[in-house]
């Protein structure tokens, strides 16, 4: 049995249009996948952060508060923005890459602390 070349070209493109469509949905797939990501909230000099809100940014748009070694376990994909909060830090918003792990660092917002000694006392305000 002969096929023509009209045939061919037929076939050929479905073949192609299969290839491509598998290949799209492949890498779709991927970006989307959700896996268990441990979220470490630190502040500047490198402390745990615990009672800290961590929000999923798209996704599972999952909550959760992190513990007293400041982590929290969420569902998230690649790619996808997880939000840390706590009251007198600054929020901080940090991208999910490829790994399991994902540490952001809180910084202190403004306010002031006084500082008091035996004999003298100073306000350092930031």
């Amino acid at each position: 049995m002969r096929i023509s070349w009209l045939g061919r070209l037929v076939m050929f493109g479905v073949v192609f249009g299969v290839f491509l469509s598998s290949m799209a949905g492949g890498m779709a797939a991927e970006d989307v996948r959700e896996r268990l990501v441990q979220v470490c909230a630190r502040d500047e000099q490198g402390n745990a952060v615990a009672d800290a809100a961590v929000q999923v940014e798209g996704g599972s748009g999952q909550r959760g508060t992190t513990d007293q070694s400041g982590c929290v376990s969420v569902h998230a994909a690649s790619h996808v923005t997880v939000s840390v909060s706590k009251s007198g830090y600054g929020t901080a918003t940090q991208t999910v890459g490829d790994g399991n792990q994902l540490t952001v660092v809180l910084r202190v917002s403004g306010g002031s602390v006084s500082v008091e000694g035996m004999r003298a006392r100073t306000d350092f305000r930031f």
